[in-house]
Protein backbone atom coordinates (compact mmCIF):
# COMPACT_ATOMS: atom_id res chain seq x y z
CA UNK A 1 0.00 0.00 0.00
CA UNK A 2 1.27 3.67 -0.78
CA UNK A 3 1.24 6.21 1.71
CA UNK A 4 -1.53 8.87 1.03
CA UNK A 5 0.62 12.53 0.23
CA UNK A 6 -0.56 15.63 1.57
CA UNK A 7 -1.05 18.60 -0.55
CA UNK A 8 -0.47 21.61 1.34
CA UNK A 9 -2.58 23.60 -1.79
CA UNK A 10 -4.97 25.26 0.22
CA UNK A 11 -3.90 27.09 3.03
CA UNK A 12 -7.28 27.82 5.98
CA UNK A 13 -8.14 28.66 9.16
CA UNK A 14 -10.90 26.02 11.05
CA UNK A 15 -12.66 26.00 14.07
CA UNK A 16 -11.43 23.28 16.59
CA UNK A 17 -13.90 22.45 19.64
CA UNK A 18 -11.87 20.56 22.71
CA UNK A 19 -12.09 20.01 26.21
CA UNK A 20 -10.01 21.87 28.52
CA UNK A 21 -8.86 20.03 31.60
CA UNK A 22 -11.09 22.25 33.72
CA UNK A 23 -14.02 20.55 31.28
CA UNK A 24 -15.25 23.33 29.59
CA UNK A 25 -15.44 23.62 25.52
CA UNK A 26 -13.18 25.49 24.05
CA UNK A 27 -13.66 26.49 20.20
CA UNK A 28 -10.31 28.38 18.48
CA UNK A 29 -9.26 29.07 15.22
CA UNK A 30 -6.29 26.54 13.75
CA UNK A 31 -4.56 26.76 10.72
CA UNK A 32 -4.71 24.32 8.71
CA UNK A 33 -5.15 22.71 4.78
CA UNK A 34 -7.92 21.51 2.65
CA UNK A 35 -7.55 18.77 1.26
CA UNK A 36 -10.92 17.88 -0.53
CA UNK A 37 -14.42 19.53 -0.36
CA UNK A 38 -17.88 18.31 -1.22
CA UNK A 39 -19.95 21.19 -2.85
CA UNK A 40 -23.00 19.24 -2.46
CA UNK A 41 -22.66 18.50 1.71
CA UNK A 42 -20.98 22.09 1.61
CA UNK A 43 -17.98 20.47 3.48
CA UNK A 44 -14.16 20.67 3.68
CA UNK A 45 -11.94 17.92 4.62
CA UNK A 46 -9.27 19.86 6.56
CA UNK A 47 -5.74 18.35 7.32
CA UNK A 48 -3.78 20.00 10.46
CA UNK A 49 -0.63 19.79 8.23
CA UNK A 50 1.04 17.90 10.19
CA UNK A 51 0.83 14.86 8.25
CA UNK A 52 -1.19 11.08 8.08
CA UNK A 53 -4.71 10.34 7.38
CA UNK A 54 -5.48 10.31 10.75
CA UNK A 55 -5.92 13.62 11.79
CA UNK A 56 -8.38 14.64 8.94
CA UNK A 57 -11.84 15.64 9.64
CA UNK A 58 -14.66 17.26 7.61
CA UNK A 59 -15.62 20.65 8.50
CA UNK A 60 -18.74 22.70 7.61
CA UNK A 61 -18.25 25.37 5.42
CA UNK A 62 -19.00 28.11 8.14
CA UNK A 63 -16.70 26.45 10.17
CA UNK A 64 -13.48 27.16 7.62
CA UNK A 65 -11.77 30.08 6.36
CA UNK A 66 -10.14 30.04 2.96
CA UNK A 67 -6.57 32.13 3.32
CA UNK A 68 -6.63 33.27 -0.01
CA UNK A 69 -10.36 33.56 -0.49
CA UNK A 70 -11.34 31.10 -3.14
CA UNK A 71 -10.41 27.66 -3.65
CA UNK A 72 -7.43 26.38 -5.57
CA UNK A 73 -6.44 23.08 -7.49
CA UNK A 74 -4.63 23.75 -10.85
CA UNK A 75 -1.48 24.32 -11.44
CA UNK A 76 -0.02 27.34 -13.81
CA UNK A 77 0.33 26.89 -17.20
CA UNK A 78 3.74 26.40 -18.65
CA UNK A 79 5.23 29.65 -20.26
CA UNK A 80 4.89 28.70 -24.31
CA UNK A 81 8.34 30.59 -24.26
CA UNK A 82 9.81 27.80 -22.27
CA UNK A 83 9.05 25.67 -25.17
CA UNK A 84 9.86 27.80 -28.05
CA UNK A 85 13.64 28.43 -26.10
CA UNK A 86 14.08 24.02 -25.59
CA UNK A 87 12.92 23.20 -29.59
CA UNK A 88 15.62 25.15 -30.86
Amino acid sequence: MGVAIMTKRNPCRYLKEYMNQQGMIVQEWQRGYIQDRSVKDQLYLVSPGVGGEMDERWYNYEEVKLTKGHWTNRRPPVSKKSFWRRAK
